[in-house]
């Protein structure tokens, strides 16, 4: 699937981190995914709320942030799964898996030019 939305870059996790929205949106010949989250960090953790769209089904995120990478449990909607996002230089990659939703998971790679 290849990215056809806005993507929030992910950036350090710090003490005082402000809620953080990300909307990434995926295409292909075979389907859609349009995910939404609102993120609040406090030190490492994070947590907040999530929707995908597509689908109609929400519920919690919650996890850690370290270096260049969040690590997250993803909840509600029928399903749970685990999410992990990691920045390197000018590319971000986004893994999902779930369990008890016919979309057992994605991986999605951006890279700025």
């Amino acid at each position: 699937m290849a990215p056809v939305g806005p993507v929030s870059p992910v950036g350090p996790v710090g003490p005082a981190t402000p809620a953080t929205p990300a909307d990434p949106c995926c295409a292909s010949a075979s389907g859609r995914i349009e995910l939404r989250a609102h993120l609040v960090a406090r030190g490492n953790r994070v947590s907040g709320t999530w929707e995908e769209r597509s689908y109609n089904v929400a519920g919690s995120v919650s996890g850690v942030g370290a270096g260049n990478s969040l690590r997250l449990g993803i909840n509600g909607g029928g399903l749970s799964g685990s999410m992990v996002v990691t920045t390197t230089g000018g590319s971000q990659s986004i893994s999902m898996r779930t369990d008890g939703a016919a979309l057992r998971g994605i991986n999605i790679r951006l890279r700025r030019n």
